[in-house]
Formats: C-alpha cells, sequence, structure tokens
C-alpha cells in the first residue's frame, strides 16, 4: 500500500513544475504522484506526465477545487500538498509522515526560492 498522496495543483506552470517534481520523484517514501492540471496552456501537464505523475482536470476552478479533486483522487490514506512552485527537500515526505504519528495535520515550513525574482506589492491595508 503507498504511504501518501502527492497532490500538486498546477495552472500554466512549466517554468517550476519540473523542478518541483523532481523533488517529489527522490523522496525515500512510497507514494503516489496527482497533478491536477487546472486549465494549463503550456507544457504543465507535459511535464507532470513525463515524471510520472497521474495527470487529472482540473476545470479551471482554482487551486482550492484543484486540491479538493485530487484529495478525492487519492489512493493513499495520507495527503501531501505542494504547490507547483515549491521544491521539496529531501526526506519531506518521511519528515511529515513522522509528524503525523501525534497529529491529524500538519504544516511543513515554507520558504521562498532566494532565487526567483520578486514582484512589488502595490496593496494597502486599511
Amino acid at each position: 500500500m503507498l504511504a501518501v498522496s502527492v497532490i500538486v495543483p498546477a495552472r500554466d506552470a512549466a517554468a517550476t513544475i519540473g523542478r518541483a517534481l523532481d523533488g517529489v520523484v527522490a523522496q525515500d517514501v512510497d507514494h503516489e504522484l496527482v497533478v491536477v492540471d487546472d486549465g494549463s496552456t503550456d507544457a504543465t501537464r507535459a511535464l507532470a506526465e513525463q515524471r510520472g505523475a497521474r495527470v487529472l482536470d482540473g476545470g479551471g476552478h482554482g487551486p482550492a477545487a484543484a486540491r479538493n479533486r485530487g484529495a478525492a483522487e487519492a489512493s493513499a490514506p495520507a495527503l501531501a500538498f505542494l504547490d507547483a512552485d515549491c521544491f521539496p527537500p529531501p526526506g519531506w515526505l518521511a519528515a511529515g509522515l513522522r509528524a503525523l504519528d501525534g497529529a491529524e495535520l500538519v504544516q511543513g515550513a515554507v520558504r521562498a526560492d532566494p532565487d526567483a525574482p520578486r514582484a512589488r506589492s502595490t496593496a494597502r491595508c486599511g
């Protein structure tokens, strides 16, 4: 039996999804890789299929609906969610599964890619 299903919602993520999925494939935990392509017009689907992911159609309803679609189709008892622009380090899945031994939900650290360009925000609060 698979230990965990890794669910990756993606839309037009060709620039980053390869690296993200390579990080998942390299994990030392038996897992299923599910990519929910949420209406991509680029090579997202092809890149995911090349890495052995089961690719589902997300219907263009946004990332939350894509995550829910992936969760509904998952075959493992544990779920891990990864965005298509996140790059999991070695041991990521194993650490998450160990943490689940004492909890129902685990949130891992999220660190920005130091090499990624940053956009300036013009949003104002209040």
